[in-house]
């Protein structure tokens, strides 16, 4: 059964951007489904996977949103699920190919937004796709999420450092150290002042062409409760 869907009446001028609540499942489900699909022999961690998730969708399983205003643009991107795999693009068709017999077309997406399950288990295959292809260390793996081009290693870079932060406050009892160290990762590359007045952040300064776009727990508090609830941080995640 599934557990998307964030309950409560949501204000969507105070939701994280592209965050969807009713795509939504909290950071201990992800971690557990992370758990489940994440093959061992991969030289990537459960808690490195949980930032591409969250710095992409702040873990819920969407479509790509996209700027409306160009005038031949659908408002959909190519990216789909958690950590917004571009499942048709570069070697994404021959990666669905050669682990699940099939061609990625547009009854994919709607099949990987359905399911949480599903979307984390092709995302965690696909990882183990790069590793069994040369991509020897959690270095390599990281840009092949992220981008391997020059303007986004710096970006690898960002992930790097979040994930033992990350795994350090896994097991704590605080929301506050796991927003703390969730929020680590959460860089970009900057997208320029209009988009952000759009997706209602401030302008912050910029950081070699990187900007700073925490989900912050006094705006979002809502958002928080739900996403790292302090109830299950009563026992926290097992060892």
């Amino acid at each position: 059964m599934s557990r998307m869907g964030a309950p409560g009446n949501w204000d969507a001028g105070n939701t994280p951007w592209p965050w969807d609540p009713k795509r939504a499942i909290t950071f201990f489900d992800a971690i557990n489904l992370i758990d489940v699909y994440l093959d061992q022999s991969v030289p990537i961690s459960r808690e490195m996977v949980a930032l591409f998730f969250f710095h992409e969708t702040a873990f819920s399983d969407i479509r790509q949103k996209v700027d409306k205003e160009k005038p031949t643009d659908s408002g959909l991107g190519p990216g789909v699920g958690f950590g917004q795999l571009e499942i048709q693009n570069s070697d994404k068709p021959l990666f669905f190919n050669k682990v699940y017999g099939i061609k990625p077309d547009n009854s994919l997406f709607d099949k990987i937004t359905a399911d949480e399950s599903y979307a984390i288990q092709v995302h965690c295959a696909y990882l183990k796709h790069l590793y069994d292809n040369g991509a020897t260390t959690m270095g390599a793996l990281v840009s092949g999420q992220v981008g391997g081009k020059t303007k986004n290693a710096s970006l690898a870079q960002r992930f790097m450092l979040a994930e033992p932060r990350l795994k350090s406050a896994i097991f704590s009892t605080s929301q506050d150290a796991l927003i703390d160290a969730l929020n680590t990762c959460r860089w970009y590359l900057d997208p320029g002042d209009k988009m952000k007045a759009k997706i209602h952040v401030a302008v912050t300064a910029d950081n070699k062409g990187q900007w700073f776009n925490p989900i912050t727990l006094p705006k979002f508090q809502q958002y928080w409760n739900f996403t790292v609830p302090k109830s299950e941080l009563l026992y926290g995640i097992r060892k």
